[in-house]
């Protein structure tokens, strides 16, 4: 990473306003601009934008062009301003996980598919089961206790009592859902 040559290149459809490196920063290019209220001329220096982190931990900057303002993942701008791009794919990879390391090099267009197979390749992702899962409603002591009642009291019911619907039941029953006990 060392001794690496950072090269600027405009950023698409900000042109003349916003270049984005090679490695990942991103700048406001020095510009003068007439107008206003009494027909100033402002002149604005180049600069290093401010850069913020979301809670996954990617690296986001501001760009202000026709009279708003619009939140861009820096990775993206370097993608879109450096890596040709001939499938159309729609999502940018960080080839080595690193979320906030947006050199070019660690950066390739992939599918929505390709970025999620990566990441649970890479352990960047887990799959999670039973009560871990986002979509639980159940614990795993209410699962057991689910399944000492098969053939006492009707699916239907159970479903009633837990606040899941029969199919839901019928598969912790037939262990097509928490197979992990």
């Amino acid at each position: 990473m060392e001794n690496q040559i950072e090269i600027w290149k405009d950023i698409p459809g900000y042109e003349g306003l916003y270049q984005v490196s090679s490695l990942g920063d991103v700048k406001s290019c020095s510009r003068v601009r007439k107008g206003g209220r009494h027909d100033c001329v402002r002149t604005y220096k180049e600069k290093q934008l401010k850069t913020t982190k979301n809670p996954y931990g990617y690296i986001y900057v501001q760009l202000y062009g026709e009279n708003h303002t619009k939140k861009y993942f820096t990775h993206r701008l370097v993608a879109l301003a450096f890596i040709l791009n001939p499938e159309n794919k729609p999502s940018v990879n960080h080839v080595n996980g690193i979320k906030h390391d947006n050199r070019v090099e660690n950066l390739e267009w992939v599918t929505h598919s390709e970025n999620t197979k990566h990441a649970f390749n890479s352990n960047l992702m887990k799959i999670k089961y039973g009560e871990d899962s986002n979509n639980s409603k159940l614990t795993e002591k209410q699962v057991l206790e689910i399944r000492k009642y098969q053939g006492i009291v009707s699916q239907a019911k159970l479903g009633k009592i837990y606040g899941v619907g029969q199919d839901t039941i019928c598969k912790i029953m037939t262990r097509r859902n928490w197979k992990h006990i």
